[in-house]
């Protein structure tokens, strides 16, 4: 049986015994590709698109360990991750997809090739969760290493000082040496000095073979972040045995942003698909419940919260008196959702040193939807640990909005509710945007409901806190 007949065999026997798992793998077409898979010390890839394998490694592994090798590729793009990486460390993110996938396969009884990645307090965590742990790791022992470095960079240091030292004393006592000689020495030194010419000749020698070696050094490519964390994985004994590569169009482009939804979307009514078809002959492997009931109750989007918020607090949410211009044109009369009181609202933004002009920009988007649809005051507060600037009071007259974020340094939440409290301001609602990088929260609830736009940062993660009140609205940012 060839290497590429075993791979269909595991896939067909993957088909008859696993529902779930054999129908997601049918998606990928089986090819062989040694010399990529060696490249990289894998043994086969897939990209949501195929199933690439090293066929001297196929020929040689079980079957029981081909069929979890099938669905271990299957299960990387049904969770996304040769769609989502983002600007996150390749290695370091499949890794995280890794640690996700094969606790799933090992309850469901597969074995699997090498030594699989498994860690069983992060069952359950999802990549993006065990991604930031994967990083702290590395963050910590490269701190660990500057460290070391720096000990060892001082110890040098002083090992030259006494160098010194001591050849100053050997000098002074070589000239109190030949003070004291007289000329029968004299006339031995000069019998002797081809033989000092010589070796003042090698020690020449070897004095300029040290300075090239040390200007080979000073001139040599200083390595890489990437190999510099290529370098501490591998030390850290990682074996991550199957590869995942980023889907992209067949000319090898980048997919746009179009084409990464449908590939999403074809890849949740696979999932789904799967899932119905292992529901007839028994439960869903135990691990892939959070998986299918994402797909069937995705997140909101962010934008869509916020604007429900927004309708629930108008007095009045809809009006006939000005149509919806959306359909008007189609000879359809719709309700445009416009409060005929005016709202008095409060957006506090979060202006320290971790939110940038990318999501402060988002934020001024979100307001001119605000002020296009509600007749509403807005009274924004810039904030970092203290109030920055004066407030700024914007109406539907202002639009397009300009914001003029002011601030930079640390974070503080109580001043802007201070502030509305010590001016007695009364606001129907409140919107908090910030990356929640900070505990220092009110002591008091305010009486007015609270919206926080939680600007999402994977480098930032950890650092979360959570508010004591109200909604908390998750929006990711691509970094």
């Amino acid at each position: 049986m060839t290497p590429i007949e075993k791979i269909i065999k595991a896939r067909q026997l993957l088909v008859l015994d696993y529902f779930f798992f054999g129908s997601l793998v049918l998606k990928l077409k089986v090819i062989e590709d040694g010399p990529h898979c060696k490249a990289n010390n894998w043994k086969g890839w897939t990209d949501g698109k195929y199933l690439a394998f090293d066929p001297e490694w196929a020929a040689e592994e079980t079957m029981p360990k081909l069929i979890g090798f099938c669905a271990h590729e299957a299960l990387h793009p049904a969770f996304k991750h040769t769609l989502r990486r983002g600007n996150r460390i390749p290695r370091l993110y499949y890794m995280a997809g890794d640690y996700v996938i094969n606790p799933i396969l090992i309850k469901a009884g597969f074995e699997l090739p090498g030594n699989p990645l498994l860690n069983w307090d992060w069952f359950g965590k999802t990549t993006d969760e065990i991604y930031d742990i994967l990083l702290q790791q590395i963050v910590e022992e490269l701190e660990k290493r500057q460290k070391e470095k720096n000990s060892s960079g001082d110890q040098d240091k002083n090992q030259d000082e006494d160098q010194g030292k001591n050849k100053d004393q050997d000098e002074d006592q070589d000239e109190d040496q030949d003070e004291d000689q007289d000329e029968d020495e004299d006339k031995d030194q000069g019998e002797n000095q081809d033989q000092d010419e010589d070796k003042d000749e090698d020690q020449k020698n070897q004095k300029d073979q040290k300075n090239q070696e040390n200007q080979k050094d000073q001139t040599s490519t200083p390595p890489t972040t990437k190999d510099i964390l290529n370098q501490i994985i591998d030390d850290l004994d990682f074996d991550d045995f199957g590869g995942i590569e980023e889907t992209k169009n067949e000319d090898g482009s980048q997919l746009s942003q179009a084409e990464k939804e449908q590939m999403e979307q074809d890849w949740n009514v696979s999932t789904l698909q799967a899932e119905q078809l292992q529901k007839q002959c028994g439960n869903l492997p135990l691990g892939l419940e959070r998986l299918v009931e994402e797909l069937k109750h995705p997140p909101l989007d962010p934008a869509e919260v916020f604007q429900e918020f927004m309708a629930q607090i108008a007095k009045n949410d809809y009006s006939w008196t000005q149509p919806n211009r959306r359909y008007i044109q189609k000879g359809i009369y719709f309700p445009d959702l416009r409060s005929e009181e005016l709202l008095r609202g409060m957006f506090f933004l979060d202006t320290s040193g971790s939110v940038d002009e990318k999501e402060l920009g988002i934020m001024e988007s979100w307001l001119d939807r605000v002020l296009e649809t509600f007749d509403a005051e807005i009274t924004v507060l810039y904030c970092d640990s203290e109030i920055q600037g004066e407030p700024e009071i914007f109406t539907r007259a202002d639009l397009p909005l300009k914001l003029h974020p002011m601030g930079g340094g640390g974070t503080d939440f109580r001043p802007p509710f201070e502030y509305v409290e010590e001016h007695d301001l009364q606001p129907d609602f409140a919107v908090y945007m910030t990356d929640l990088w900070c505990s220092q929260f009110p002591n008091n609830e305010p009486d007015y409901p609270v919206i926080w736009i939680w600007v999402k940062k994977e480098r930032f993660v950890n650092y979360k806190q959570d508010p004591p009140f109200g909604d908390v609205v998750e929006m990711e940012v691509e970094e």
